[in-house]
């Protein structure tokens, strides 16, 4: 390994990544077929949001070494971050084919899918990658979000208690409860539909606590379809809520 090449892998390990991808383009500079040198820059590239000079590297290096998976990958992260989801699944397959063991490749492949909403396809590796990473916490929550979007409730409640035991915290607790709710949709409903009628129809201090539960639960389907890409379910969820605030705000002062 040459000099330039060890300090550039000191600097990303340190998240300096500018500094790395100095080290990285000196190391090209002075041995131009060394292809870890071009995975590495092209990685600092991708955490600095230079996608088109990422795609560039990726290529570069590709000409060396075609058969390099992880070249492939990161040109599919790339191509990914540029909203060029056709090029960007070529590239995760063709990572996966070279090295089925290219976790990132796999779940980049399985992030794709679930972009062009392929939610089937999306399982295949994400199990993969479960089956080689058990604990994987970011393949268990895609994982369980497929499985919501592919309607296996039961499935998903299961991911939904594994992260929380492993990875305790705001985002798993949200999942959690997401999926409950999902698996008990009917019920949640008419809890729902009681609340908004003794918000409208009980005394004031009554209604003012069941309307703000309304609109917290309105506020967590928000953040649900922001979470799950579904921007139309979000204005109709905020619609909603005005709606409901104005027709509130209406009963109160009539």
């Amino acid at each position: 390994m040459n000099e330039h090449l060890e300090w550039a892998e000191r600097d990303y390990r340190a998240n300096r990544f500018r500094e790395a991808a100095d080290g990285y383009t000196k190391a090209i500079d002075a041995e131009p077929s060394n292809v870890d040198a071009y995975n590495g820059l092209a990685r600092c590239l991708l955490h600095l949001r230079l996608y088109d000079q990422a795609v560039t590297v990726c290529r570069k290096g590709i000409e060396i070494d075609p058969q390099n998976a992880k070249l492939h990958g990161n040109l599919g992260y790339a191509h990914l971050s540029l909203g060029r989801l056709s090029e960007s699944e070529t590239q995760f397959r063709r990572a996966v084919l070279l090295d089925p063991k290219l976790v990132p490749a796999q779940l980049g492949l399985a992030r794709v899918l679930g972009r062009q909403q392929k939610y089937r396809d999306a399982e295949t590796p994400l199990r993969d990658v479960i089956e080689m990473e058990p604990d994987n916490v970011t393949a268990l929550c895609a994982l369980r979000l497929v499985y919501v979007q592919n309607h296996k409730i039961p499935e998903a409640l299961i991911l939904a208690r594994r992260v929380l035991s492993l990875a305790p915290g705001p985002g798993s607790l949200f999942d959690y409860f997401d999926t409950q709710m999902l698996g008990h949709r009917v019920l949640a409903g008419g809890v729902m539909l009681a609340l908004c009628a003794a918000a409208f129809l009980l005394p004031s201090s009554v209604s003012w606590l069941a309307l703000g539960v309304v609109i917290a639960f309105l506020a967590w389907a928000g953040i649900r379809f922001i979470r799950t890409g579904q921007p139309r379910m979000v204005v109709g969820v905020a619609v909603t809520s005005l709606l409901l605030l104005a027709a509130y705000a209406l009963l109160r002062a009539s």
